[in-house]
């Protein structure tokens, strides 16, 4: 096998096993977009095999590029936002409170 181009969707790319005499030469190995893999040459086992000048391509980026507009998402909430955080945890505590009916210890004799 020499000089092939070959777009390779499985990490598998060529194999061979238990090969005697086979020539793998200037092969190149593109994984194709979309695989979750990239791809290879296994050669397992065998004697007498020619292997040389076979390039693997570079894994294809998940994703391609991302844009984020300028301002879109403070990193810190404003004082406001973190006000009416803390008075909600307070309302929720409240109307907890008042499903359970009061908490206290009482003392028996």
């Amino acid at each position: 096998m020499s000089d092939n181009y070959a777009n390779i969707l499985f990490p598998l790319g060529i194999a061979c096993y238990a090969c005697v005499d086979s020539v793998f030469t200037n092969n190149v190995m593109v994984t194709a977009p979309g695989a979750r893999y990239r791809t290879r040459m296994a050669i397992v086992g065998g004697s007498n095999n020619i292997i040389s000048g076979n390039v693997l391509g570079a894994y294809p980026p998940v994703v391609k590029a991302i844009t984020l507009a300028a301002g879109s998402a403070a990193a810190v909430p404003e004082p406001m936002i973190w006000a009416q955080l803390i008075a909600g945890f307070g309302v929720v505590g409240v109307i907890a409170r008042r499903r359970t009916g009061a908490v206290g210890v009482r003392a028996t004799a």
